[in-house]
């Protein structure tokens, strides 16, 4: 390569790289959005095993009282089961 064509080389790059800088940062905003919104997602899924379990529970001394069929109390659990199999 020619001292011409590398500063041409060199000139274009320079020309490209504000342009680059910009296209990583939206990639780095674009991360740190996703990341958040995952935590979200995570967030939910915890606090929806959590109602389920708590649910459950209450099916349980609902069953205890009476007033729930073995049936009804093994279907609870299995909603429960899907709940956690989803998450």
């Amino acid at each position: 390569m020619t001292a011409r064509q590398i500063r041409l080389t060199l000139s274009l790059e320079e020309a490209s790289y504000p342009e680059t800088l910009e296209k990583v940062g939206r990639m780095a905003e674009n991360a740190v959005k996703k990341c958040r919104l995952l935590d979200t997602k995570r967030a939910l899924a915890v606090e929806s095993l959590d109602m389920e379990a708590e649910r459950y529970r209450l099916a349980q001394v609902r069953q205890e009282l009476g007033r729930l069929t073995r049936l009804e109390l093994m279907e609870a659990r299995l909603d429960c089961v899907y709940v956690s199999l989803a998450n």
